[in-house]
């Protein structure tokens, strides 16, 4: 990174634009992962997903926020839910004579 940084003038415009999503990546992801515990996983995945939505999708802000936040909204719904009732069947299973 530092080496591409260096030898910015020399890169190619599609080259400059992938190092500088590269970059923009990072700080979102630094961010992401300062601010999960304060914020929680719902608000700050959303922030994440939208960020990048945002540098890769371009100016459609309907259609990033929404995919961000139902995508956050059911990974989360689907952790509690869904994740319960898998490891409900587990605990059951152990429980069974033919083991």
């Amino acid at each position: 990174m530092v080496q591409s940084i260096k030898n910015l003038n020399q890169m190619s415009t599609s080259d400059k634009q992938v190092t500088k999503m590269i970059g923009i990546t990072c700080v979102c992801g630094t961010l992401y992962g300062l601010i999960f515990e304060h914020a929680g996983f719902v608000i700050s995945t959303i922030y994440l997903l939208s960020s990048i939505l945002f540098m890769t999708n371009g100016k459609k802000i309907a259609t990033n926020l929404i995919v961000s936040a139902l995508f956050s909204i059911g990974i989360f719904i689907f952790s509690i839910h869904g994740f319960r009732y898998y490891f409900t069947l587990q605990h059951l299973n152990c429980f069974r004579e033919d083991n």
